[in-house]
């Protein structure tokens, strides 16, 4: 696991909406890995087999492309698909949600 700095990232917030289809029967066991990783949640409207993952980048995690790439290497993870990605730093977050 590679963790980067503060400086990589200068602030800015990077957010993936990822898809994930896995086995119903081992559901439950899949939703605990993800939720292990740093970053990463699973919505509470995810379907048995189609699970609907949040993960965030920050300077104390791995970059976003390695936590996709984690998930999909959990057993009984059918897929993994990229649904959302998004940049933004925190300066112009914080004056979209003042306005």
């Amino acid at each position: 696991m590679s963790e980067h700095s503060a400086a990589d990232c200068d602030d800015v917030i990077k957010l993936a909406g990822v898809l994930v289809r896995c086995s119903p029967a081992q559901r439950l066991q899949v939703v605990t890995a993800i939720e292990a990783e740093a970053g990463a949640t699973v919505q509470p409207e995810s379907s048995d087999n189609a699970l609907i993952v949040i993960i965030e980048e920050t300077p104390n995690t791995i970059y976003l492309t390695e936590q996709i790439t984690r998930i999909q290497n959990i057993q009984s993870v059918l897929s993994v698909a990229l649904i959302y990605h998004h940049n933004d730093t925190a300066e112009t977050g914080n004056k979209e949600m003042a306005s």
